[in-house]
């Protein structure tokens, strides 16, 4: 009867175990290496995948190119029975295997494991710290149970979860800058973030890239974790943190997430210019991807008129159009229905012009662009003032809507707004 040998683990310890097994073990032997991924990463040259100097089919290999005489079984052990010598695994199914001896390699598994980053562009009114315009960067992980560092061999304390990406310059020297944002944690500590352009590093006879944390990311809610299953880290990165002079456009080119280790935190909190920031050990990287926002403006409007007013005295609507970005509003136009009980006085407005249609009893205000409101006054709000003579006593409301002919406003709850008079004779 065949024995069974058993490999528990595709890293680098499982498949030279079993590669070197091949060729001592007896003829009456089996063997057999069972990995959750039917490949080996060679982590050591992804930072050359990062940088686009190789493919990634250059860092990888199959197991089966490797191993020529052993069995490779694809799957995640969920329970060794020891007594009766039996691993229990999911794969394309739930089933058993026997054993005679079992080798465990299954290496550490540190949280590290990334699986996925998106950018988003939310309008400023949503950002951390609210009214700030910012890039909101997410990472994903296969597993965040904690921030503990690797372990094992990887004898760093700092563990960095990060995404950097391209900003392209039409007049910068070196074609653009290259702006990162990322979470660390020392030691399993709380979470701590920053952002900031790359550094490099002397190493050898050439440079390497470096992540010198220039600001900290102190706002509440701008730096925040998930943890568990498919965990998130979520960071809220101003844009004027993350600007270049004469972008060649409004995308976000060549986003990476990765993590990393490193001996040490990594900021430096400076604007000095390279070479600085710290070595990292590189464990893994999603793929990269290109973000291009979709252009937004939250365009907001707000009424107001007094409480009470009389017949035939002049009664003083004022209208103030806020965009809250975080794109330019283009076409912007205030529709006020003016009501059956009152008599047009005049209209007028900070920007554009005010129209009256005196068939529909409609002021038309073509305020034009309004830029984000940022700034001090904001440059994005402009106010329309309308005046009317009540006709009658009793209650007037009146309602005016905002809208714009692009870009597309991702609130539309607060396109409207009224005010209500209690007219007395």
């Amino acid at each position: 009867m065949l024995k069974n040998f058993v490999v528990i683990g595709g890293g680098f310890a499982g498949t030279k175990v079993t590669r070197e097994l091949e060729h001592t073990l007896p003829p009456d032997w089996t063997l057999t290496l069972v990995s959750q991924e039917n490949f080996i990463t060679f982590n050591p040259l992804l930072p050359e995948v990062v940088g686009a100097s190789i493919l990634p089919g250059h860092v990888i290999a199959p197991h089966r190119q490797m191993i020529h005489c052993s069995h490779v079984c694809m799957a995640q052990v969920t329970e060794i029975d020891t007594v009766n010598r039996v691993i229990h695994y999911l794969g394309e199914g739930a089933g058993t295997m026997r054993y005679d001896q079992l080798v465990l390699a299954c290496g550490t598994n540190a949280n590290l494991d990334i699986v996925g980053s998106s950018v988003s562009k939310p309008a400023a009114a949503d950002c951390h710290p609210s009214g700030t315009a910012c890039y909101r960067v997410s990472m994903t992980l296969n597993n965040l149970n904690n921030f503990n560092p690797a372990g094992g061999q990887d004898t760093d304390t700092n563990v960095v979860w990060l995404t950097q990406w391209l900003v392209q310059s039409s007049t910068d020297s070196v074609g653009g800058r290259n702006f990162f944002a990322y979470a660390e944690s020392t030691n399993g500590g709380a979470l701590s973030c920053f952002d900031g352009d790359a550094g490099t590093q002397r190493i050898g006879g050439g440079l390497t890239l470096t992540y010198p944390g220039r600001i900290a990311i102190t706002a509440p809610g701008a730096c925040t974790a998930q943890t568990g299953k498919n965990g998130t880290i979520t960071i809220d990165v101003p844009t004027a943190d993350v600007s270049e002079v004469d972008p060649v456009d409004n995308s976000l080119h060549e986003v990476t997430a990765s993590t990393m280790t490193t001996p040490g935190p990594m900021e430096c909190l400076c604007t000095v210019a390279s070479p600085i920031g710290v070595p990292f050990n590189l464990i893994d990287v999603a793929k990269a991807y290109t973000f291009t926002p979709v252009p937004l403006a939250d365009l907001q409007i707000v009424k107001t008129a007094p409480s009470t007013g009389h017949v035939g005295q002049s009664l003083l609507y004022t209208i103030t159009v806020t965009n809250n970005g975080p794109d330019k509003a283009s076409g912007a136009t205030v529709n006020d229905q003016l009501p059956k009980n009152a008599g047009f006085g005049s209209a007028s407005a900070s920007q554009g012009s005010c129209t009256l249609k005196p068939q529909k009893r409609l002021v038309v205000c073509d305020l034009g662009d309004l830029g984000p409101a940022t700034g001090s006054p904001p440059a994005g709000t402009a106010t329309v003032s309308i005046s009317v003579k009540p006709t009658t006593k009793g209650t007037i409301t009146n309602t005016a809507t905002v809208s714009d002919t692009s870009p597309l406003d991702p609130n539309p709850s607060n396109n409207s707004s009224s005010a209500t008079t209690s007219i007395s004779p």
